[in-house]
């Protein structure tokens, strides 16, 4: 509770009001002060069972969030697999049916003359590359 006189001292100050130390307006600041400290333990413990809430609840959806995320990127990293297997086997199949077909190189011009089939396998190469490399990034990050 707050101290009596100085409470009479600031009413006669700012109020111009003279209370003695019997006046029953303290009566009511005391039941006043006990009100308040039954509402605020009761407000306190309100707190912190929201704060147990909130907390279990964070919990829960951090489980989901991690669980969702590994099954989303294992399903991403299997995907990944099975696009490198597909596209190596591919590339094999296309080596191996151009290697008779490359041109030889003018020696007049210094260039080389590029079968398609050359250029559509070094595309393939450098876009498992850089796929590979972006998996690797966001496995890291």
């Amino acid at each position: 509770m707050l101290d009596k006189d100085q409470l009479i001292r600031q009413v006669a100050e700012k109020h111009k009001v003279i209370l003695g130390e019997d006046d029953p307006v303290f009566g009511m600041l005391a039941l006043n002060d006990l009100i308040m400290q039954h509402y605020s333990s009761h407000f306190e413990a309100a707190v912190a069972r929201l704060e147990q809430v909130v907390l279990t609840t964070a919990t829960a959806n951090a489980a989901l969030v991690r669980q969702q995320s590994e099954a989303t990127l294992g399903q991403a990293l299997y995907g990944f697999k099975k696009i490198l297997e597909d596209g190596t086997g591919q590339l094999y199949v296309e080596s191996k049916a151009i290697s008779p077909e490359v041109s030889q190189a003018k020696t007049g011009e210094k260039t080389l003359q590029v079968d398609s089939k050359v250029t559509t396998v070094a595309l393939a190469i450098m876009g498992c590359l850089t796929l590979a490399l972006t998996a690797i990034t966001y496995l890291r990050w």
